[in-house]
């Protein structure tokens, strides 16, 4: 406990020296012992659920809310949950997500499925986990009702990079904890007597593992091929503790097939009470809005929410795909409003692709069966493009979409979702589509509870 105690010390420094543009040359999570042990995916096909959950371990226990010995959290639960939506909107928290759906292919079990760093985030964000590796242990089926009545922790924010930001990388794993990240795996590529990995011949990645750390100058003789330069980052794989060094390895600075670094930010699930959503979906479906001339572009959306009880607003989510994109948050009881005809909350800047919630700088009350109406205008430079290099800024939207091994099915409303239109000067209401949704979501607490 000392030990660690010394080096988060130390870690603060580090971290208020990188903030000036200084970063060391190494850095090793498993130092500040905030990093829990590997483990073993088996023969499922469950390593993004691995990595994801690895992440979110290590952001708690960064956090000081548990210890690596002590801290289990369940894949298993994350894998299922992700895909298998049951029943699910009787739960309370998941109501908005009534007949939203994911259909596997025929052939396909939750456990063979795969998955990704973005299907977790948004299945997270939805409140399906994260719970104890105690509540799920039946691999064939678990119960609706542990979906979310067991969370542990909540999702509250997500950041998204590539391999192309090295240096962002880095500041964020000692910020944050960290990252779950892709690679193509193929044992062709390692060597066992360094642990060390470099693909350098692929861009295309097969497997997920864990970001731990990094070493500049680890050198470039460990690789089974003689990559650029030395440098290499610091993984956790999912074969157990036999693979590498007690399950960790190096991956070359310049492999080739690295792809997005996701970091999770979570909290107790004691922090809030309800979630008002209506974004079941797991793809990163959107609708990119491109300037012809040279102004910035702007992007009004909106959900229209019922109170349950006498709650407390206490914050609002909600996702972007672009870099540097501006945000107003306004929140009304008497209807949908824009501009000027509205109080602004809150604003500011979303540095980084992701998930994002912002707590509201005072709670606002809310009455039973009250409708309140969440409004978030996005800006950005008309150039822009997004974290999937599509041109202009991009609204996330949950819609009915097929990805190669499962249909992603949507269903909203009447009342729910709304776009401005910038040229009518108007509101549409998009949810009257029957399967497409905003992806913004509502967070409040019992009143009297906080």
């Amino acid at each position: 406990m000392i030990r660690r105690l010394i080096y988060l010390v130390l870690l603060v420094c580090i971290i208020m020296s990188s903030a000036a543009g200084a970063l060391p040359a190494s850095f090793d999570l498993r130092d500040a012992d905030a990093v829990t042990p590997a483990k073993s995916q088996g023969d499922t096909n469950t390593c993004w659920a691995f990595g994801v959950v690895n992440a979110a371990e290590s952001n708690i226990i960064s956090k000081g809310l548990a210890d690596a010995d002590s801290l289990d959290l369940s894949e298993l639960h994350l894998a299922y949950f992700a895909y298998s939506r049951d029943d699910v909107s009787a739960q309370k928290g998941l109501e908005g997500l009534r007949g939203d759906f994911i259909s596997l292919s025929d052939d396909k079990s939750y456990l063979e499925a795969g998955g990704n760093e973005l299907f977790a985030t948004f299945a997270l964000a939805s409140w399906f986990g994260f719970v104890n590796e105690s509540v799920s242990q039946n691999l064939s089926a678990l119960d609706p009702s542990l979906a979310h009545a067991e969370d542990s922790y909540y999702l509250v924010n997500s950041s998204w990079l590539k391999f192309s930001e090295p240096d962002a990388i880095k500041r964020m794993l000692m910020k944050t904890g960290a990252a779950s990240v892709g690679l193509y795996s193929n044992d062709s590529y390692y060597r066992n007597d360094t642990f060390a990995y470099y693909c350098f011949d692929r861009t295309e990645s097969s497997h997920t593992v864990g970001l731990v750390g990094w070493d500049d100058n680890f050198s470039k003789n460990n690789f089974t091929e003689l990559p650029p330069g030395d440098g290499a980052w610091l993984m956790k794989n999912s074969w157990g503790q036999e693979f590498g060094d007690n399950g960790f390895f190096w991956v070359s600075y310049y492999d080739t097939s690295l792809d997005n670094a996701v970091f999770y930010d979570v909290v107790p699930a004691e922090t809030f009470d309800h979630n008002y959503q209506y974004d079941g979906g797991i793809l990163p479906t959107s609708m990119p809005v491109v300037s012809n001339d040279s102004y910035e572009i702007t992007i009004s959306a909106a959900n229209r929410f019922t109170a349950k009880g006498y709650e407390s607003l206490r914050a609002v989510s909600f996702f972007t795909f672009n870099k540097n994109v501006s945000y107003e948050i306004f929140v009304s009881t008497n209807g949908i409003k824009q501009g000027s005809a509205l109080k602004r909350v809150v604003s500011g800047t979303a540095k980084i692709p992701g998930y994002h919630t912002i707590t509201l700088p005072r709670p606002l009350f809310l009455h039973p069966n009250e409708s309140f109406a969440v409004t978030v205008t996005l800006h950005a430079p008309s150039g822009t493009s997004d974290f999937f290099e599509n041109p202009g800024l991009s609204l996330p939207l949950d819609l009915t979409q097929r990805h190669q091994i499962f249909i992603s099915t949507s269903v909203s409303e009447e009342n729910q979702s709304y776009l401005f239109d910038e040229d009518e000067r108007a509101w549409t209401d998009i949810g009257a589509h029957g399967d497409v949704n905003v992806r913004i979501k509502a967070f409040t607490t019992d009143a009297g509870t906080r």
